[in-house]
C-alpha cells in the first residue's frame, strides 16, 4: 500500500454553516448586553462611553405584542441560551420552514427529465438553506431511481 493511500485526508477548511436560531420574549424593547461598552474618564471627571465598543443584542417587535431576535452567530446563540436558562424570559423558538411542495414539484420535473445535475444542485441549495428532511429524502430517492 502506498503512503498516499494511508495518509489522513486533510480536514475541510469550511465550517458547517450554523443554522439560524430565533429567540423570543414577551413585551417590547429588550436589549441584552453581551459586552459592555468601553468607558473613559473625561477631563471633567465624567465617565464617557467609547463609540463602537461593546456588543448589544436588540430584539425586534414581532407585530403581535412580542419580540424576537434571530442569529447565526455561535457566540450570541450560546450567550442567549444561557440567559434563557437563567431568567426564563427569553425562549428559543424554532423558525418555521417554508412549504416544501414547490420544491417537490421541481424534483418530480427534474426526475422526469433525467436531470441529475439539477437534482444535485437542488440538494446543495436545500442543505445550505432550509434543511427540510422531506425535500432531501425526495431528492435522494429521485437520484437513486435515476441510477437504475
Amino acid at each position: 500500500m502506498s503512503p498516499a493511500a494511508t495518509a489522513p485526508k486533510p480536514k475541510s477548511k469550511t465550517k458547517k454553516k450554523v443554522s439560524k436560531v430565533r429567540f423570543v420574549a414577551p413585551g417590547e424593547g429588550a436589549v441584552v448586553t453581551m459586552k459592555n461598552q468601553d468607558e473613559v474618564i473625561s477631563e471633567k471627571g465624567v465617565k464617557v462611553t467609547r463609540p463602537n465598543t461593546g456588543h448589544r443584542i436588540v430584539f425586534n417587535p414581532d407585530g403581535f405584542g412580542g419580540q424576537f431576535y434571530e442569529s447565526t452567530n455561535e457566540d450570541e446563540i450560546e450567550f442567549l441560551r444561557e440567559r434563557a436558562n437563567m431568567f426564563g424570559v427569553i425562549t428559543e423558538m424554532p423558525i418555521p420552514k417554508p412549504d416544501s411542495s414547490p420544491v417537490l414539484v421541481q424534483i418530480i420535473k427534474h426526475m422526469r427529465a433525467g436531470d441529475t445535475d439539477a437534482l444535485v444542485a437542488l440538494a446543495q441549495e436545500e442543505e445550505e438553506t432550509h434543511e427540510r428532511e422531506d425535500v432531501i429524502e425526495a431528492i435522494a430517492d429521485a437520484l437513486e431511481a435515476l441510477k437504475d
